[in-house]
């Protein structure tokens, strides 16, 4: 059975229910590594997650609801003193947001190199962060070492870089971070500007072919919102349109999208080196169709259709019987 871990911060997003003057809020499950690992959990996957949350009402509630998915809480530590992040989002009229941290310290700052188990990096098959993990010590030490164990145990590492520029101290400091930990990337999920911010290339190409050029990535996805993606791989590069949606909060469509992904090639069972241009297609389409679903809804965690519920032209398990 495939067994994915993912790590990073565990927060919660303060939603708006209505946009007015004085909006009222919903405390919403958030943080993009842990949106993710809910969609494949719902899919039926087996999965981990790593980070730290405070000793408070916020850091049960997510516990308690990551228990009720089957998602493997053990590895999940708990701050003393620190209280679980909140991040309270703005949302325009088309669904598109911006976010503002409490955090300073938040408890997913917190996470210790020393509190990983260098054993779930033996028994597992995929390793899953982003970067506000990298933002600040000792969680930046603590995503490096497992990024360093993951790679020692031949796991299948993917990164969403999905980048947060006011939670660092400069934007060079992040664009060093973030690309540093590029190296150790086998599946990369990045949108159009975060691409272009980390390379300084000024068109996707050439962006492309700097990332390649430097950190030698198999398999790129690069999003363009409502707009689709275009997928870079070892036996083809294309595009692939999105589906069309009454959008009313687009948190977490990327989290969907990138679990979409690896829920895609986990079904397909081949090395990534192998998978044919068609089946990237296929797995494309799928996370397109999953990540606009999950925008006619609140909040970015558990929203993701079931698989009953996903129409059979953009499901994935039909790759291999074809």
């Amino acid at each position: 059975m495939n067994r994915i871990i993912s790590l990073g911060e565990l927060l919660i997003d303060m939603s708006p229910l209505a946009f007015t003057e004085k909006p009222s809020f919903q405390a919403n499950i958030g943080g993009a590594p842990l949106n993710m690992l809910s969609a494949l959990a719902k899919w039926g996957k087996n999965t981990t997650f790593i980070g730290k949350v405070g000793d408070d009402v916020f850091g049960k509630q997510i516990k308690q609801e990551l228990h009720t998915l089957n998602i493997d809480t053990h590895a999940i530590q708990v701050a003393e003193r620190e209280k679980t992040t909140l991040t309270f989002v703005t949302l325009q009229a088309d669904g598109e947001r911006s976010f503002d941290f409490y955090r300073s310290p938040g408890a997913d700052q917190l996470l210790q190199p020393s509190e990983l188990n260098p054993d779930m990096f033996t028994q597992n098959t995929v390793f899953h962060h982003g970067s506000l993990s990298l933002s600040h010590e000792p969680s930046r030490g603590a995503t490096f070492q497992a990024l360093a164990l993951a790679e020692k145990n031949e796991m299948l590492i993917s990164y969403d870089p999905n980048i947060r520029l006011g939670l660092w101290e400069s934007s060079d400091e992040a664009r060093q971070i973030i690309l540093e930990a590029m190296s150790y990337t086998d599946i990369l999920k990045v949108s159009e500007e975060e691409l272009l911010f980390l390379t300084e290339e000024t068109t996707v190409s050439q962006a492309i072919q700097h990332l390649r050029a430097i950190h030698n990535i198999p398999l790129i996805f690069v999003t363009f919102g409502a707009k689709g993606c275009y997928y870079y791989g070892t036996h083809g590069n294309g595009y692939v349109s999105a589906f069309k949606v009454n959008a009313i909060d687009s948190t977490g469509a990327g989290d969907a999208f990138m679990a979409g992904i690896l829920y895609g090639i986990l079904e397909n069972s081949k090395s990534i080196h192998y998978i044919q241009d068609e089946e990237l297609q296929k797995i494309a389409a799928f996370a397109n169709y999953v990540a606009g679903q999950t925008t006619t809804q609140s909040g970015g965690f558990n929203v993701v259709p079931s698989l009953e519920e996903i129409p059979a032209v953009y499901q994935t398990k039909s790759i291999e019987s074809e």
